[in-house]
């Protein structure tokens, strides 16, 4: 009986071990496969295209003898004109180079003047036409401050700019004539647009002088609000996986460090990355800092909201070289916020990105009960910015807003437009405007 028993136990016990061993090998955890996507922050946004942040500040229409110009780059009919110059083939290429006052730039006949608040590096130029051997006629470094289309002979002339140095490239445009006469140049008197007279300022000197469009009246623009939330905010976090190279980062409050690189946060509102590290070799020809600003920026979506390029400063291989992309409400720039309405990014040396700075945060819903703001006549603001300014001193004048941050029942941001005027400095002031009844006060 004892030897049954024993005989019994035995066969359990293989048993379990052959069922032990069989589950064993024929294991498989539950565990879900790692999405490294998820894992990983990869934009804070969409990308988009360059010509999206190269755009014109303005459209002018000279017909006959007025002259219109646009509230800014919102319109139907502005998207329509710069679409094509910036998708329609362009081709016989000629330089001008030896221009000197306007009448060897401006056309005797009617014609549509884009105003570039940054100017246009030819580099830039090329990505947009696709001919880089006519482009070769000028040099790089030149940059385009205006183009101007208008008709000659069958054809549809673009003129491509330059005040400094003062020389033009003209090009035939692949559009039909009917359509930019009819459709664009004709269509100046739409509802977005207002009569304009120039004032001509010459900056260092300059023979060949720079118009400033300013209105003939008071002008309308709107104040406009968003109401803002939590969904609105990015969160500083973000960028530890899309800027930082170095894996170490130590987060102290509102300070992110790692051995070379730096990221400080203003009250969650704005946001200032420094990377000090020193580039392993020197290239010979990098591209416009202007290109590599937009693509740094545009890699991780960081064009949030609608930014236009207003400044680039370049051309000198021993110095950092900076762009600021504007934040632009309904085709107005936004000038006078101090830097929370700006993308700015440094490169030093040619070489590397050394500094970024950018809001975060992004605007949310429109309040309806935005409402319209009536602005002074030109004559009124050109004499209160040459009281104030050498006229050397002026780049340009123009209606831009200034935005503010509220925090009542709700947290809104508000686009308060007024007049600004920028010097030489690349530096944009609000324009301090008085008249004896007291309508109008630039100041902040």
């Amino acid at each position: 009986m004892t030897e049954r028993i024993k005989s019994l136990v035995l066969i359990v016990l293989i048993a379990t071990s052959l069922i032990l061993t069989w589950q064993l090998w024929t294991y498989q955890p539950n565990l879900e496969e790692l999405d490294e996507a998820s894992s990983t922050t990869e934009s804070i946004g969409d990308t988009i295209q360059l010509e999206d942040v190269v755009r014109p500040s303005n459209l002018m229409y000279s017909v006959g003898d007025e002259k219109r110009m646009s509230y800014g780059n919102a319109d139907d009919l502005t998207e329509e004109v710069v679409d094509d110059l910036y998708n329609l083939d362009l081709w016989n290429f000629v330089l001008v180079d030896e221009v000197y006052d306007q009448e060897d730039v401006y056309p005797g006949q009617d014609y549509i003047e884009l105003i570039y608040p940054a100017g246009i590096p030819a580099e830039l130029l090329q990505s947009f036409v696709g001919r880089e051997e006519e482009l070769d006629l000028v040099d790089l470094s030149t940059e385009f401050d205006r183009i101007l289309l208008f008709a000659s002979g069958d054809e549809v002339v673009a003129r491509f700019v330059s005040f400094q140095p003062q020389l033009y490239l003209e090009a035939y445009v692949d559009l039909n004539m009917n359509v930019f006469i009819n459709d664009y140049l004709l269509s100046n008197h739409h509802e977005d647009t207002f009569s304009v007279y120039s004032e001509m300022v010459a900056p260092h000197g300059s023979r060949l002088e720079k118009p400033i469009y300013l209105p003939l009246e008071q002008v309308d623009f709107m104040r406009r609000s968003y109401e803002i939330d939590g969904s609105n905010y990015i969160a500083p976090s973000a960028f530890e996986e899309l800027l930082f190279e170095d894996e170490t980062i130590q987060v102290d409050r509102e300070n992110y460090i790692a051995s070379s690189e730096q990221m400080s946060v203003t009250n969650n509102l704005f946001m200032e990355y420094i990377n000090a590290t020193s580039p392993a070799s020197v290239r010979e020809n990098p591209e416009h800092v202007t290109l590599q600003a937009f693509n740094y920026v545009n890699s991780h979506g960081g064009f949030t909201d609608n930014y236009q390029l207003y400044r680039f400063t370049t051309n000198n291989p021993t110095l950092d070289e900076a762009v600021r992309f504007h934040l632009v409400e309904n085709g107005v720039p936004v000038l006078g916020s101090g830097n929370h309405g700006v993308i700015e990014v440094t490169r030093s040396h040619q070489q590397v990105i050394s500094n970024y700075t950018r809001p975060l945060y992004t605007l949310g819903t429109d309040v309806e009960f935005s409402a319209s703001e009536t602005l002074p006549e030109g004559e009124v603001v050109w004499d209160a910015v040459t009281e104030d300014y050498d006229v050397d001193e002026v780049v340009d004048v123009r209606i831009g807003y200034d935005m503010s941050h509220e925090q009542e029942v709700t947290e809104l941001i508000t686009f308060t437009p007024a007049w600004y005027v920028q010097t030489t400095t690349g530096a944009w002031h609000r324009v301090e405007l008085f008249q004896s009844e007291g309508d109008y006060n630039g100041l902040e």
